[in-house]
């Protein structure tokens, strides 16, 4: 059910791609949410070495879920509507209204290599790219309520919502704790990520972020009302975000979040409850298949060479 489009003959290419290249492919749908993680798990305990998640950055964190700390490898056939985890590791982009380059992906993954790499976990929930809460977190519940329309529209509907949410949007006092060390802020939004992409790939977050490093790249926006979350906006658009003197940056291992009143919490672009928030790095918790079109500055390690099958 992911992104815009019914891609389930593209996805039938790739599969022929892969077992092509000696692979035993099964294909399972996930019909209620929890069914990755469960299908994941199952994976693990039967042997697989590899779960490959069909869909967006929702369904991958959901098969991340089922496989932290296993030795299954997480592989990606991007089809949602960010796709933001394909993106950060340089798998083929679907640009409408041409086909989803699933064939592409799938060659891809039959040539990649296996690296460890960090997760975070939010309030009990692993993460593979961000977690955060104020105002991305808003529109993600916004838009979860919406899902027919975010079938259809994708990631125009997060723009609207977005622009709609911004105008009313006031944040709270809150305290931030690094790694133990409390700071007191107004906040409007705090970005925990565990890579450099952002919304989609829209935006480059963190752009000294390793997906390797244990470590997670900490981001306070702080100001008051609309005319700041539009400003705010602006400067992550440009690039000009890492020099915002209303923006804080830290790294760290350990982020406490409490609010003043209650503001939403998103893991991975997904609605997670609300205030307040724990987030923890884990380090090299996650087995991936890297693509060698995977940039080589996301890691701080060195990424092994691709395995003999």
């Amino acid at each position: 059910m992911a992104g815009q489009r019914d891609v389930r003959n593209a996805l039938e290419e790739a599969v022929e791609v892969l077992e092509g290249a000696g692979w035993s492919i099964r294909l399972y749908d996930t019909v209620h949410p929890g069914d990755g993680t469960r299908l994941a798990r199952a994976a693990a305990e039967e042997g697989a070495q590899v779960a490959l998640a069909a869909g967006g950055d929702g369904t991958v964190n959901e098969v991340v879920n089922g496989l932290v700390g296993t030795d299954v490898a997480l592989g990606v056939l991007p089809v949602g509507t960010g796709n933001t985890w394909a993106k950060e590791l340089g798998y083929p982009a679907w640009v409408p209204p041409y086909r989803h380059p699933l064939r592409e992906a799938a060659q891809a993954l039959a040539e990649s290599s296996v690296h460890r790499v960090d997760v975070g976990r939010a309030n009990g929930r692993y993460f593979l790219l961000w977690a955060g809460v104020g105002f991305d977190a808003e529109v993600a519940h916004e838009v979860e309520s919406l899902i027919e329309m975010k079938r259809r529209l994708g990631l125009i509907l997060y723009a609207v919502s977005g622009v709609s949410l911004a105008l009313s949007f006031v944040g709270t006092r809150s305290t931030v704790v690094i790694d133990g060390r409390p700071f007191r802020r107004r906040v409007l939004m705090v970005a925990i990520s565990n890579a450099r992409l952002y919304g989609g790939g829209l935006f480059q977050l963190a752009p000294a972020a390793y997906i390797d490093d244990g470590r997670l790249d900490v981001f306070v926006f702080r100001g008051h009302g609309p005319t700041a979350t539009f400003q705010h906006f602006f400067r992550l658009l440009t690039q000009y975000h890492m020099r915002d003197p209303s923006m804080d940056y830290y790294r760290a291992r350990t982020v406490e979040i409490y609010t003043d009143r209650p503001m939403a919490v998103q893991v991975d672009g997904e609605p997670h409850g609300q205030t307040p928030l724990t987030a923890e790095v884990v380090p090299g918790a996650l087995k991936i298949l890297v693509p060698r079109s995977a940039p080589a500055t996301i890691f701080q390690a060195p990424v092994p060479a691709r395995a003999p099958r």
